[in-house]
């Protein structure tokens, strides 16, 4: 499946049975491949915006699922998505909150450029804030008090749908 416009997040179980958000998924973003191939749902997928998916039918999928070269795409496609999962969990790790907020918009810049920023960078900002403040693991008046902070240190800009992300500025702090 592609998605041509929207965002979508991708869950898994966290141990208790409740779904949480591992990553959100940008337009352009091919996904759900080992999920065709097993014929489960391993990570369900949950639309966070109006969102166009293009389908590739079951029946073609299995027409194409022995060419070589569909195969190297498909296995391509699976290892480009966990490294970004990869990448989202890592931003998870950092303990300060600001810069974790930072490192996340990174990975969230490096999903939709397919390659990470250099020093300050301009991102759309395509995730309410209840969707950042789950993937952030915090409460979303945390993050808006957050937010607000790196607005006044001028480290973030947002405008509209676009953010200027300028991470210079918080390691000066």
């Amino acid at each position: 499946m592609t998605l041509s416009s929207g965002t979508l997040g991708m869950y898994a179980d966290d141990g208790t049975g409740n779904k949480v958000m591992i990553g959100p998924i940008f337009r352009g973003r091919v996904f759900n491949i080992i999920d065709i191939y097993n014929e489960t749902v391993a990570y369900p997928i949950r639309a966070l915006s109006t969102a166009n998916v293009f389908f590739l039918p079951k029946q073609r999928f299995d027409e194409l699922k022995e060419d070589a070269l569909f195969k190297d795409w498909c296995t391509a496609s699976v290892v480009n998505n966990l490294s970004h999962v990869v990448n989202f969990s890592s931003a998870l790790r950092v303990s300060d909150i600001d810069l974790r907020v930072i490192r996340m918009l990174e990975a969230c810049y490096l999903q939709m450029h397919e390659r990470p920023p250099e020093g300050d960078f301009e991102i759309e900002w395509q995730l309410k804030q209840q969707e950042f403040s789950s993937l952030l693991n915090i409460t979303r008046p945390y993050l808006n008090e957050r937010l607000k902070l790196l607005k006044q240190k001028g480290v973030l800009i947002i405008e509209n749908e676009r953010a200027i992300v300028r991470p210079s500025l918080l390691s000066n702090r």
